[in-house]
């Protein structure tokens, strides 16, 4: 400490130069060979990686890439490729879906043509599209030429121009005052609402989709369907015969759609709805009225209002395609006020959530830019000095760009999830704090009569300062780390780059600020006119009489300010806090049983139950739609894949369940791994797996299937197909050894012969629609071997949300398939079961990963407590406080309506960073503390890190506060997290902390660890200095420009005397009125010197225990030899050559000094008293 204390005082200059350039190198090199991050899919990592069943999903989605065409495997062995007839893959098209709840028509592409449908599932895909995702091939109906005998359908030609699909943009109206849509005033409404607001933009006129005349097509709406039904010119001239007419006519058709009778293309082919009135197949009107336009309750046969005309919402379809080429239009419609009388827009779907995500995210950057000014401004009035803030917040800066270069380049992560940039935000509050910290202890250093010389100065600084940041920026780091167990790729990204931020900004603290604040004082103290309480330096207008006025009013109310807050912290806060320090603690512990009992009981801390990832705020209209108004269409139910579907039961052979791939990077998922011991051709495995299907069909959660089984499990139908005749009665083909001849269990040559023979066959066997579906055999395209089986069948469940349903599923099915593949053979013993359990995985990962994050992080902020401070009590206290923190935060967010998302749960990761800081920081100053009474110390840790504790409190929750403008839901999160958090962890670290200190903190010792090695927080006893400190223009005084003397007052009514004055082992210092009921003698805040020495060994005589000491003089008039004394050379004792060294027994004698001795650059200072 010492040697790098005299470099950084004798150099700052090197120092600073040395810092920048490795600053500015790690920038270069992240710069130069690594690409800026790509924000353009915001949810890419929110997904886990490295659990059991997160290991399954990785694997099935590696055998689907592999069963490709480019892939290792095959459905069809030997030459055949692939035997997909025509008739099956005639109109068929990929229907893409999403198993994470994404936003399913981002880019526009997908279109919906289809009525009631067929879905299958497949395997036959390329992996670039099922990233996320997970394909269906949907069949449409065929759509042969109109038979003779079937009555043509009138048709209104260009009153619509296509037919009317999802890919389309569409709107949501509903009703202002929450009544019926379904009358005069609501359709006329929505009229209004389409063609004055929607459709009056210039970019609506560039972008809709036009018709023969040049002029844009109409919207879809319930209204102007009813103008095409009631041939009508213009939908506000609707009447109520023509609702009435209308609403007979969906009554009576209404049932055909429910019963799937009615299709999208009945006007074109009427033979495709059979039975069905004609009436209810003109236009395709009211399929497409029910199926897109009205809410699911209207109409609805399960509603005991069936025949009541009742219309909540209703959905406007654009002529307009979703995707990026509908940005500008929607930034027009967001200046619009989209409502009348009687309806507004309530949501919308225009397919831009990802690309407005990414324009966001740099406009509402401003936010945070506004909250690291706020935080600069308030940081500049406490520090009293433009240069540090500025240096500060450049050490912020450096410190994030580090962090970066560590990771990208050192780490190797290739992933950078956009909730890294919070950690941003982060830095810049704890760069805040900590500067906060080791400015308050430099002006504490700087009040000290013998400061002695800078590099003493700095030595003290940095003993007193790194010790309190040191364990702050340790726990808060670990507590990011701690974040590494996630599962969740993105958590442990953040959890990485958080904490390497965390560190580095701790390396700048020690580094760049003490170098800075060198630089401040040697050239500005000196040479330059300081205007408080900004710290700017204008010394050409010291001769202007108005600019000297205005310097002194400002001085004054720096003074004023600086000498309240003294008197707050240092009286008016210790009296409230140890006067009513019971009342405070059965306060604040009842406010955190309260919240306890909210988090674990009602209405708890709730795990996400929809798959849509919010990435906007709950007003946002996207959101709006995709949280809550989508669910009330039914052209939006049918997407789900599990409306109609039951949960797969999945059990694969062949295939370990392993994830190769890099678990930090959602893009690498490794390969395929086949499993060597699979063989399923040995008689053993044949009779094991026909005896595992029927069982698995005999178990409580089966659910049994209508139609044809022909590859649920193919043992059953492959067994049934080698039982036919040898020789063929037709063709008299000798089918042998693939015939009744052989029996089962077969040889294992025989298998191999006939199970390709089998395959080949089965898939071309007409009358099924035998398109390659995800279970079933798959062959090794190099061997032509069996290499690996999948059984699927449905199960009695059907998807939930609920964690508790899916659990009990996923059990159920786990436990007897695990017990049945103990018992398999040895080339059997490697299955594993896989469903539709993605989200479910998410839900557990993230209970798990918060829960055990906690538990480290707070194990870990006690054992540094534990390890700096050696007391146990002052550690047990402070865990208690953190947790008070953790669990009254979190608490508030529940009471908020939070869940535990992604994004919530990284929340959680930082709340349990910065909980630690203000009661490390309060714990950390009682243990410094000398006084042998718990009251003083408690005073003593307010009086000397108080105030940059509220500082910093303060400056952190006005940041957070500026941030709720913003759209984007991470910034709204991280800004009310950041108000609840400094709120609550002031009050706790305060008033709960210190009050438990000031009824049961240790004294004299107890509890108190000894390990002199370790024992970081006790120096030894300094040894007496006897040197004779020269005054220069490098050591500071009280009346620097930089910390100016104001800011700490030192008049003598204020004075410390110093640590070195010692007589009978205590502080001789002023006996101050008797408080709180006890005697207390305790030093003010003014120095450090009360936190220099170590507390007297109580068991020592008072005589052993004298040392010498050092005496400061108020004031000396040095006289030169043959000189005499002029008031000019008037020195005040801060850093003179009038520190003496003196005995207790002996008086003390001023040691005269040659004028030689004296430096030129000796400045006359005065202190005002």
């Amino acid at each position: 400490m010492q040697w790098y204390a005299r470099q950084v005082a004798n150099n700052p200059c090197s120092v600073i130069l040395l810092v920048l350039a490795a600053a500015l190198s790690c920038a270069i090199v992240c710069i130069t060979l690594k690409d800026f991050p790509d924000f353009s899919d915001p949810l890419l990592g929110f997904e886990p990686r490295g659990t059991v069943l997160s290991e399954r999903f990785v694997a099935w989605r590696n055998l689907l890439k592999s069963t490709g065409w480019n892939g290792p495997l095959t459905f069809y062995p030997g030459s055949i490729v692939t035997d997909i007839t025509n008739e099956t893959l005639e109109n068929a098209h990929w229907q893409r879906g999403n198993k994470q709840g994404r936003n399913r028509t981002e880019d526009g592409n997908e279109g919906e043509n289809e009525g009631p449908l067929i879905e299958l599932e497949t395997e036959e895909r390329s992996y670039e599209m099922e990233k996320h995702e997970e394909g269906r091939i949907v069949f449409e109906r065929t759509k042969p030429h109109l038979r003779p005998n079937m009555p043509s359908i009138p048709v209104r030609k260009n009153f619509f121009c296509a037919q009317l699909e999802r890919s389309y943009a569409h709107v949501v109206i509903k009703s202002i005052s929450g009544q019926n849509l379904f009358t005069v005033e609501g359709l006329r409404a929505i009229c209004d609402l389409d063609n004055n607001k929607l459709r009056t933009t210039e970019q609506f006129e560039l972008i809709c989709e036009e018709n023969s005349f040049g002029s844009c097509c109409h919207s879809w709406s319930i209204a102007n369907y009813i103008a095409l039904l009631r041939n009508l010119t213009s939908c506000q001239e609707i009447s109520q015969n023509d609702i009435t007419h209308v609403f007979r006519l969906l009554v009576s058709c209404a049932p055909y759609y429910h019963n799937m009778k009615l299709s999208h293309d009945c006007t074109k082919d009427p033979g495709l709805c059979r039975n069905v009135p004609r009436q209810c197949i003109e236009y395709d009107a009211v399929y497409y009225i029910l199926h897109y336009l009205v809410d699911t309750n209207f109409l609805n046969p399960n509603s005991p209002s069936f025949n009541v005309p009742n219309l909540t919402y209703a959905a406007v379809f654009l002529p307009v395609a979703k995707g990026d080429s509908s940005l500008r239009y929607f930034e027009e419609l967001e200046s619009l006020p989209l409502y009348n009388d009687i309806a507004e827009v309530a949501g919308m779907d225009m397919g831009l959530k990802y690309k407005l995500f990414q324009e966001c995210l740099q406009h509402d950057t401003v936010y945070v830019g506004l909250a690291g000014v706020l935080i600069f401004m308030f940081l500049w009035m406490y520090s009293a000095s433009f240069f540090v803030t500025f240096m500060t917040f450049c050490a912020v800066i450096f410190s994030v760009g580090m962090a970066y270069f560590m990771y990208t380049i050192v780490y190797q992560i290739n992933f950078f999830p956009f909730i890294n940039i919070l950690t941003f935000v982060i830095i810049i509050g704890i760069g805040a704090d900590d500067a906060c910290i080791y400015c308050k202890i430099w002006a504490c250093a700087k009040a000290e009569k013998n400061n002695g010389t800078l590099v003493k100065l700095v030595r003290d600084t940095l003993h007193h300062a790194c010790l309190s940041m040191f364990i702050t920026s340790v726990t808060t780091a670990v507590a990011f780390f701690g974040s590494v167990i996630s599962n969740i790729t993105a958590l442990r990204c953040f959890s990485i780059f958080a904490g390497t931020a965390v560190m580095a900004n701790f390396f700048f603290i020690i580094t760049w600020l003490p170098a800075s604040v060198i630089m401040a004082e040697k050239w500005c103290s000196s040479t330059c006119l300081c205007i408080p309480p900004v710290g700017l330096y204008l010394p050409q207008f010291q001769h202007i009489q108005f600019c000297s006025t205005l310097c002194n009013s400002l001085w004054k109310l720096h003074y004023s300010f600086t000498e309240y807050s003294r008197v707050f912290f240092e009286k008016i806060l210790p009296c409230i806090i140890v006067k009513a320090r019971y009342f405070w603690i059965v306060l604040l512990t009842a406010v955190a049983v309260g919240t306890a009992v909210a988090v674990f009981y009602y209405p708890k801390l709730k795990l996400p139950d929809s798959k849509e990832f919010q990435i906007f705020n709950s007003n946002h209209p996207f959101e709006k739609y995709d949280l809550y108004l989508k669910r009330f269409f039914w052209f939006e139910e049918a997407t789900e894949q599990d409306m109609y579907e039951k949960l797969p039961i999945r059990v694969v052979w062949g295939v370990l369940p392993k994830d190769n791939g890099n678990y930090l990077d959602p893009h690498n998922r490794g390969t395929i791994e086949l499993d060597p011991e699979f063989n399923i051709a040995r008689p053993e495995s044949q009779e094991f797996l026909y005896s595992f299907c029927f069982q698995l069909r005999n178990q409580s959660f089966y659910q049994s299937t209508y139609g044809p089984l022909m590859f649920n499990c193919f043992i059953d139908k492959f067994k049934e197909w080698m039982e036919r005749r040898c020789v063929d009665g037709i063709s008299d083909m000798d089918r042998t050894p693939c015939c009744e001849s052989s029996k089962f269990p077969f040889s294992e040559k025989v298998f191999n012969h006939c199970i390709k023979e089998a395959a080949n066959f089965l898939h071309k066997t007409s009358g099924y629609l035998m398109v390659p579906s995800a279970e079933g055999l798959r062959f090794s395209k190099s061997t032509g071997k069996v290499q690996a089986i999948v059984i699927q069948y449905n199960s009695i469940y059907t998807y939930s949300s609920s964690y508790t349903e899916m659990y009990e599923f996923k059990s159920a099915v786990e436990g007897w398939v695990s017990n049945m593949v103990a018992k398999a053979p040895k080339g059997l013993r490697k299955g594993w079961f896989i469903s539709d359990l993605e989200f479910f995985e998410l839900q557990d990962s993230l209970s798990k990963s918060s829960k055990v994050a906690i538990g480290v992080a707070v194990g870990v902020a006690f054992l540094a407590l534990l390890f700096t401070t050696l007391n146990l009590l002052i550690s047990f206290f402070a865990i208690l406080t953190i947790l008070c923190i953790i669990m009254v935060t979190i608490g508030s967010l529940v009471l908020l309506g939070w869940k535990l998302n992604v994004l919530e749960s990284t929340t959680v990761s930082i709340a349990i960073g910065l909980a630690v800081d203000f009661t490390i920081h309060y714990g950390v100053a009682y243990r410094l503390s000398t006084q042998e009474d718990r009251e003083s110390s408690v005073i003593f840790a307010l009086s000397h890190v108080g105030s940059p504790v509220a500082m910093a409190a303060f400056t952190t929750f006005m940041a957070g506060a500026l941030i709720f403008p913003s759209v984007i839901l991470a910034y709204l999160q991280i800004g009310t997290f950041l108000v609840i958090l400094m709120a609550v962890s002031w009050v706790y670290s305060t008033f709960f902390f210190l009050s438990l200190l000031s009824i049961a903190g240790p004294k004299n010792g107890q509890l108190q660890l000894s390990y002199p090695s370790f024992d970081c927080c006790e120096p030894s006893a300094a040894p007496v200095e006897k040197n004779v400190y020269a005054l220069s223009e490098s050591t500071l005084s009280s009346s620097s420009a930089s910390y100016p003397n104001n800011t700490i007052p030192t008049s003598e009514s204020h004075e410390l005397e110093p640590l070195t004055a010692l007589k009978d082992g205590r502080i001789d210092v002023p006996k101050f009125k008797k408080k709180y009921g006890h005697r207390s003698i305790r030093p003010r805040s003014g120095s450090l010197s009360s936190a220099s020495i170590k507390t007297r060994d109580p068991t020592l005589p008072t005589k052993m225990s004298r040392t010498p000491r050092k005496i400061s003089l108020p004031t000396v008039n040095i006289t030169f030899h043959g000189e005499p004394a002029g008031p000019d050379l008037s020195l005040g004792a801060t850093s003179s050559s009038t520190i003496i060294c003196a005995d207790e027994e002996r008086e003390p004698v001023i040691k005269p000094m040659s004028k030689e001795d004296v430096s030129e650059n000796w400045v006359r200072k005065e202190i005002s008293v």
